[in-house]
């Protein structure tokens, strides 16, 4: 019998969720009322029309890219493109199986070290620039090196993806919450800086004894065949161990 392929698998999970996700706020447009808000008179002015057209709905994915802001969403969705082919020809000549496995053995008596060092390096890049989902490419590689230094799954993404989640919430000088909500708000931008700036370092030391707690109570053993045989080419090509 034939396997199903995990990745059209995954696919259509993802597609689904979507489709549902898409149908259920254009239902909610006829529930919610449709109006105006002005922020000088705090008076909110309720339009006569309500919900929007079904096509729309159907459209809205294709409509995006001609909207206001559709140039961030074309360059968002170029970003993932180059960079999930960029990881993919890395991965195919085993380059990165070869970093992976420097970094293992370079940390593989003092683990501590990389968990703190991933784990800010995620946290920063959600905090300062903002950095969310194009972090997604980077996943599977951080579950690898986990996987390869004894850790199980959800400690590889607790140091990626709930990093860079916390970090995008402490919000040092995140430009997408704190610069928007502050123009917004009329006060100086960035403004707070430091007290967010003592958040970010308490929300990191907390998650970092959390994993580090984690990674003790829940072993794994090493995934020494989780690379692919093109490690063996980049061994010989760049010489990392």
């Amino acid at each position: 019998m034939k396997q199903n392929n995990p990745a059209v698998k995954t696919f259509l999970s993802a597609a689904i969720v979507l489709i549902i996700m898409l149908f259920l706020t254009g239902l909610l447009t006829y529930l919610i009322p449709n109006g105006d808000f002005n922020a000088e008179t705090m008076t909110f002015t309720e339009r006569e029309e309500q919900g929007i057209p079904i096509l729309t709905w159907i459209g809205a994915p294709i409509l995006v890219l001609f909207s206001e802001s559709g140039v961030l969403v074309i360059a968002i969705i170029l970003f993932l493109l180059i960079i999930g082919g960029s990881i993919h020809l890395l991965k195919e000549t085993g380059l990165i199986e070869g970093i992976i496995l420097a970094i293992v053995k370079k940390f593989k008596d003092n683990e501590f070290a990389l968990l703190c060092m991933l784990v800010f390096v995620f946290m920063a890049l959600g905090a300062f620039i903002g950095v969310f989902e194009e972090v997604v490419p980077l996943v599977p590689l951080i579950i690898i090196l986990a996987r390869r230094m004894g850790w199980d799954e959800l400690t590889g993404l607790g140091v990626s993806v709930l990093a860079t989640g916390l970090g995008f919430a402490a919000a040092v000088t995140n430009p997408f919450t704190i610069g928007v909500a502050q123009g917004l708000a009329d006060v100086p931008i960035f403004s707070g800086a430091l007290l967010r700036l003592l958040v970010f370092i308490s929300v990191y030391v907390i998650l970092v004894a959390f994993l580090f707690r984690r990674t003790k109570k829940h072993r794994i053993d090493c995934v020494e065949n989780e690379l692919t045989d093109n490690y063996d080419v980049s061994k010989k090509a760049y010489g990392f161990l």
